[in-house]
């Protein structure tokens, strides 16, 4: 399914959900450095922002003129979970209720632990029920006082069979914080384009890939834009390399001073995924989306395909009963006028290290965290 239907039909899946009670107010966690807001309606995260400034990177959402959406009504917004799968159902899953992107962002999660002072920071603890894929989430979301979101979550297997699935996180940026200016950087190395027939798929190196059918290179850390081009939309899947125990993604507005990342162990997400949403000279959106695949397929298409790709998984596996959690941590911060992007992060006993994409002098920029954080949880 082309990367631009996705739109009806989530829309559509979230309108004809019977099981929402939509009309809560958002969760709001705030510290004197950072506000991370949350809507119980499809678990979304809606906001990030550093305090006493407005700008919000995740302020997307469908349809685009967000300032007409109330924060209490449903729609695939700001940071989402797609969960079980990423992408489209089968028709037979479609008819019997499966949305696009699965079940977590149209179901009302429930909030067992409203916001909360701890040691550790503003904590939150939120529950979600997917009843198609017979599967259950505990999410617990911490927001520190270095203006670091940890996120953990947990899906267990309520099924009395094991099965497939897939869990990818969908963070989108929109405009204002979208622009010409803005500049998209990763560690992810080897990809290939979405859009292009499965047997002939256009692969390459991040973050240059040839577009599909053609031999135009773009640079995916600009969104790049043509006059006259019409509306246009594309994913490109990377992997990392080896041995890379952390991947992160990073979205640099220097023109506004601010940098929205995310980091995460690849042994959870070994794929991230790059969308870009344009009409003519507009700047949309961009999905920094990583998870458990880089196939945007139904589960019975990942399996035809043998399940890997480029040694990777594409999809993953839960026994009866069985739970597995993973964690990413989201950190917003402030960087200088004249920010060139991000060439590395590096993990430090105090936190992560951003070094500029500058040849001579380059700048770093330190993110402080919880020695809790970097190590993460694990469940059973």
């Amino acid at each position: 399914m082309p990367a631009i239907r996705l739109f009806f039909v989530v829309v559509c899946g979230l309108c004809c959900c019977p099981a929402l009670t939509w009309g809560r107010e958002p969760l709001r966690l705030r510290n004197d450095r950072a506000e991370l807001v949350i809507s119980p309606e499809g678990g979304t995260i809606t906001g990030f922002r550093l305090k006493g400034k407005p700008l919000n990177p995740l302020n997307w959402e469908v349809p685009d003129d967000f300032e007409s959406q109330s924060e209490t009504k449903p729609s695939p917004r700001g940071h989402f979970l797609c969960l079980d799968r990423w992408g489209a159902p089968s028709a037979a899953e479609g008819k019997r209720g499966m949305p696009f992107h699965g079940e977590a962002a149209v179901r009302a999660w429930q909030v067992t632990t409203p916001p909360e002072g701890t040691p550790a920071g503003v904590r939150t603890v939120m529950t979600v029920e997917l009843p198609l894929a017979q599967l259950f989430v505990t999410r617990e979301v911490t927001l520190e006082a270095g203006g670091v979101a940890r996120v953990s979550e947990t899906v267990t297997n309520r099924g009395p069979l094991g099965r497939l699935y897939n869990m990818v996180q969908h963070p989108t940026i929109a405009p204002p914080f979208l622009d010409e200016h803005t500049l998209v950087d990763s560690c992810a190395t080897w990809g290939f384009c979405q859009d292009s027939p499965t047997a002939d798929r256009d692969e390459g190196t991040w973050p240059r890939m040839r577009q599909p059918g053609g031999t135009q290179v773009v640079d995916l850390r600009h969104l790049e834009v043509e006059a006259q081009s019409g509306v246009k939309s594309d994913v490109t899947s990377f992997v990392f390399d080896e041995g890379v125990e952390w991947g992160w993604v990073t979205a640099a507005q220097p023109a506004q001073g601010l940098l929205l990342g995310y980091a995460w162990r690849t042994a959870d997400y070994p794929w991230l995924n790059i969308w870009r949403f344009r009409d003519g000279m507009k700047r949309l959106a961009r999905g920094l989306e990583f998870g458990t695949t880089g196939i945007h397929r139904p589960p019975a298409e990942l399996l035809k395909q043998g399940g890997q790709r480029f040694g990777r998984p594409t999809f993953a596996y839960l026994e009866p009963d069985e739970s597995v959690t993973r964690d990413f941590l989201m950190f917003l911060v402030e960087i200088p006028r004249d920010f060139a992007g991000v060439r590395t992060v590096d993990i430090t006993p105090a936190g992560l290290r951003l070094q500029e994409r500058r040849e001579e002098s380059p700048r770093t920029v330190d993110v402080s965290t919880s020695r809790e954080a970097l190590q993460g949880q694990r469940g059973s």
